[in-house]
Order: C-alpha cells, then sequence, then structure tokens
C-alpha cells in the first residue's frame, strides 16, 4: 500500500540547524512516516539564546522521535519533523503515536548537560501528536542545580539539573544511610554476616547444613545408582535399591536411584542397577557435548563434564549461568522437535503466511546464516508438545525472562511493564559487536558482558517477509497471550534496553533455552 510522505524543503533550508546530531537520536531514520512538524520560535536557557552546538530533541515518552543540532545562535524558527510509528515494523516502536502529548529536552554543549523540565509555552497548533499536524512552541529553562530523582528522599521537584547529591532511604530508615537487606533478609551494614545463613538445606545431600537457611547450590549428592554414597556401586546398592522399591513409604524419594528418570524407584530400576554392576563398562557420560563423552557408554551416570547442550540434531550449545538460570548462550539450530519428529522447513511466503502449525525457517531461506544466528521458528513450533527445546531444557516462560532482566539489573517494577524497560540490559544481553548496527546499544560501556550474546538474527512476518537483520534480535518466551499471541523479547541497535510485548504466533523470531 502507497503511505502518503512528504517533506517541507524551505523551512529547514532557513533553519538554523542540519540533520544530523550529537546527543539526540530519533528512532527513525530516512523520511518521516505521517510528519508532525514542529516550529521552534525561540529557546532560551537561563535567558540565553541557544548557541551552535545546543540541541533541541522532540520527545514521545523517552522515545526521540525528531531532533536538532543547531549550527549557528537560534535568531529565526527552527523547523522539526517527528516521524509515526511505522507500521512496516509492528514488534518495535519507531516513531510517535498518535494523540501523545509532544514533549521537549534541550542539551546545553556548553555545560554538557540535558534539560528535561522545560517551561513550554504552544501558541498555536496541536500539544499532542497528530498525523500531518503540527504546533508552535516557545522554549525556556532556568538551571537549578539539585537532586532531579523522584525516588530520592532530598529530591527537588524545580531542579533541572542533577548535581549528583541525591540521598536515598536505606532500610532502617535514615535518609542517606548505608544500611542495606542482605541476601539473608538482614538489615544493618555489616557485610561480615551477609552470607550466614547460606548452605546446602537438603537433608538428603551428603553436605546437608541445618542451619542454613538459604540454598546456595552447594548440595552433593552420591553418584547415580550408589544408593548408600560409598563411592562404589556394588551389591550392597543392589540391596539397598530392592528395599526402596518394596517400602517406598518408609523413604524420601532418592533421586540418583532412579536410574531411567521416569520418577519412580521399582523394578525397571533395579533391573538397570543389576546390568550397570556386572557391565560397569556400559555406564558413563552420554552427552556427546561433554568434554567426558563416552560412545561405548549405554547408560548415563551423570558424571558428565561442562554444561554445553546437545539438540536432537546433535548441534552443541555454549551455555552460561546469569543468576539462578543456566541458558544457551547461542540460537537453536534444531529441526526436529524432542521425540525426533521433524520439524517442517517453509519456505515460500504463501505457505508460511498460511500457516496454523509449527515450522522453521533459516533468515532468507539461506542456510549460510544458520551457523551464525540458528534458526528461526513461529509462535505454533514453540507451543508444540513435542518440545522445541533438547531434553532437560525448554523454551523460556515471560517470567523466566523476567528473572534474567531483574538478574542483570532491572527492577521488578520495570521488568512487568511492557515495550523498553530497564537501562542497559539490553546491551549486557547482546553479543558480538561487529554483528549490530552501529548505535546506542552496542556503544554501551555494558555491551556483552552477561555472555548471553544476543545477536541481530532479524525476524520472518507473518507473511513470509524477512527484516531487520543486524538491527535487531527477537525472542519467543512459551508464554501465551490469549490463544494466538505470545509474549516475546526484542533487543534494537538503538537503545540499551529491553523490549517487552506481545505478538502472533505466525511471526519467525529466534529461540533460547533455559536448563529445566
Amino acid at each position: 500500500m502507497y503511505k502518503k510522505r512528504f517533506i517541507i524543503i524551505l523551512p529547514i533550508m532557513l533553519s538554523a540547524l542540519v540533520l544530523s546530531q550529537t546527543h539526540f537520536t530519533p528512532v527513525w531514520s530516512g523520511f518521516p512516516i505521517q510528519p508532525f512538524a514542529v516550529y521552534i520560535n525561540s529557546a532560551s536557557v537561563n535567558g540565553e539564546t541557544l548557541q551552535a552546538g545546543d540541541e533541541i530533541g522532540i520527545f514521545d515518552g523517552v522515545l526521540c522521535v525528531g531532533a536538532a543540532l543547531l549550527t549557528s545562535e537560534m535568531l529565526i524558527t527552527v523547523t522539526i519533523f517527528a516521524s509515526a510509528d511505522d507500521p512496516a515494523t509492528p514488534a518495535i516502536i519507531d516513531g510517535y503515536l498518535s494523540g501523545n502529548p509532544v514533549l521537549f529536552r534541550i542539551w546545553d554543549e556548553s555545560f554538557e548537560l540535558e534539560l528535561t523540565n522545560l517551561d513550554v509555552e504552544f501558541t498555536s497548533g496541536s500539544e499532542s501528536f497528530l498525523a500531518y499536524g503540527s504546533c508552535n512552541a516557545n522554549l525556556s529553562v532556568d538551571n537549578i542545580e539539585g537532586c532531579t530523582d523522584p525516588e530520592a528522599c532530598n529530591y527537588n521537584p524545580e531542579a533541572n539539573i542533577d548535581d549528583g547529591s541525591c540521598l536515598y532511604w536505606d532500610c532502617a530508615g535514615e535518609c542517606g544511610g548505608s544500611a542495606y537487606y542482605d541476601d539473608c533478609g538482614v538489615c544493618d551494614d555489616d557485610p561480615e554476616n551477609d552470607n550466614a545463613c547460606f548452605g546446602c538445606t537438603d537433608p538428603l545431600a551428603l553436605n546437608y547444613d541445618p542451619d542454613a537457611t538459604q540454598e546456595d547450590g552447594s548440595c552433593e549428592f552420591p553418584g547415580m545408582g550408589d544408593a548408600n554414597g560409598d563411592g562404589v556401586r556394588d551389591v550392597l546398592d543392589i540391596v539397598i535399591t530392592v528395599n526402596l522399591t518394596l517400602n517406598p513409604e518408609d523413604h524420601d524419594f532418592q533421586f540418583w536411584m532412579d536410574l531411567n528418570a521416569d520418577t519412580y524407584i521399582n523394578i525397571l530400576d533395579i533391573v538397570m542397577l543389576v546390568d550397570w554392576v556386572l557391565h560397569p563398562e556400559l555406564v558413563g557420560c552420554t552427552n556427546l557435548c561433554a568434554g567426558n563423552y563416552d560412545p561405548e557408554a549405554l547408560y548415563d551416570d551423570g558424571s558428565c563434564i561442562g554444561d554445553m547442550a546437545a539438540d536432537y540434531d546433535g548441534n552443541c550449545y555454549e551455555t552460561v549461568q546469569i543468576g539462578g538460570q543456566l541458558w544457551m548462550a547461542e540460537n537453536l539450530k534444531v529441526t526436529h522437535y524432542r521425540n525426533g519428529e521433524s520439524i517442517p522447513n517453509v519456505t515460500g511466503n504463501f505457505a508460511w503466511d498460511n500457516l496454523t502449525t509449527g515450522a522453521y525457517c533459516e533468515y532468507a531461506n539461506s542456510s549460510d546464516n544458520v551457523a551464525t544466528y540458528g534458526r528461526l521458528y513461529n509462535g505454533y513450533a514453540v507451543d508444540d508438545d513435542r518440545g522445541l527445546c533438547p531434553a532437560g531444557w525448554h523454551v523460556p516462560t515471560d517470567e523466566e525472562y523476567m528473572e534474567l532482566e531483574m538478574a542483570l539489573g532491572m527492577s521488578w517494577e520495570e521488568a512487568q511493564d511492557t515495550v523498553y524497560r530497564g537501562t542497559d540490559q539490553g546491551s549486557q544481553l547482546a553479543g558480538r559487536a561487529d554483528l549490530w548496527s552501529d548505535g546506542e546499544l552496542e556503544n554501551n560501556a555494558e555491551f556483552g558482558t552477561s555472555g548471553f550474546s544476543a545477536l541481530p538474527g532479524g525476524y520472518r512476518l507473518y507473511y513470509g517477509v524477512f527484516s531487520n537483520k543486524g538491527y535487531n534480535a527477537y525472542f519467543w518466551s512459551s508464554t501465551e497471550y490469549y490463544s494466538i499471541y505470545a509474549w516475546v523479547r526484542v533487543l534494537s541497535y538503538y537503545n540499551s534496553a529491553v523490549y517487552r510485548n506481545f505478538t502472533t504466533k505466525p511471526y519467525g523470531f529466534s529461540v533460547r533455552c533455559v536448563r529445566d
């Protein structure tokens, strides 16, 4: 469909600005969509007109949707165009939303300060964004130093320059105090007792600590089939397992004796243990991605070294521990469900558009993209009961993505929100700067620090077209939002935060797996 676009050349030629910015960077580029024209008749800081190097930004909330860099003192009207959200990129917001208020910010180059609490006088036009609309405005601001954070206990609502003086309530109720809640729930400023409550809390573990109240993951258990924990599998273990089978009510479930992993200890486990004792050469590590993989082993005894994951096709995936979660550090490549059934590879646009069942594709239908970016899957494949991730792994829920984001510093309140949330969590999750287009994401100092290594693999639209490779990374969650929608995560080259929203299942996105 043809989209009406226009550019008014004369006001730009007469205004004291150029089209590139050094501080404010709009979320769009090229020609504006359904442009909203903003005419700044005057702008001053502390009574002085803006000078060369100063900038004016037009904002919809926290999104910069238009900006101008002054090349000389502002003596004539400055014209700035804001662009509407592009309907061709529904997974992200890259322009203003009609009806939202028009907001302004000023960058004072001489002091290197971004000023937000402006006095705005609208002299004509619309104070809210409107397709093909316009407004005239005068801007002014007086610099007032102080604490600008509303969460601080010494917040100054009149201040527009943060002087670094903000203080906060500590857990003891003191403004600017140093007390904090440690991981044991104790409010004080003594780091010596921060981990006093941590230890192994499982009574079945070999190193159970009865004084511990917080599990620290240090529990050690007997090896598979070693019922008495003496480090050897022998006849005595068989006798103990028979007793466990005959009198299950007298014992807690001992997972290391559930040899076939069916959540029961029964005659099948006894038969397997007899075979293990008689033929120890058949027992070892069966994970082909592990450093100690034993191709002769028929039984896995839990001795595999390393956390690499292997899918049905034999692909091995690097992993990374973030907080309490173990994640794949690569995008999924598998072409079969966990039970061995094939996932259809759908290349045609019309066929993709009409899918209501699981499918995968390769970006631009090119296998050259698989090694780096993995494959793209529709939401129906994610939702399939046959399982997309390897055994012991699953597609993360929306809540598990929130846990990941909060482990990287996002607040609980931010995690519950939609669109771009947090501060630098997107940059932390991203990786391979050479693959990303230049922007705020890769220029953030925290880029790549988490080891998650999200890559800009692009996506496939519901009608089959591929888009945004090099610019955005898209990930499915397994959490539905009504029957045909699911929650997703998006990283964008121009934003260091993480985008959260829901979209329809016919889209093709990347998939990451998390350990059960």
